[in-house]
């Protein structure tokens, strides 16, 4: 299956702050911008949901 991609615009203060990360902070294990920005979105998706989920009054699946 092939992964289909699309392109998104930040402002070049937001993109070298970020290339400025993942180079002084090798440990993190970040091998490019692409792969730095796909995880702080997954992140802040994830946190979205549980806090939707907390300020709703359900349960989280399980």
């Amino acid at each position: 299956m092939n992964k289909r991609y699309k392109n998104i615009n930040l402002p070049i203060e937001l993109v070298e702050e970020i290339d400025q990360h993942i180079e002084q902070h090798p440990e993190l294990g970040y091998s490019s911008r692409a792969e730095f920005a796909k995880e702080a979105i997954r992140k802040s998706l994830r946190e979205q949901r549980e806090w939707e989920t907390i300020s709703s009054g359900k349960k989280e699946p399980e």
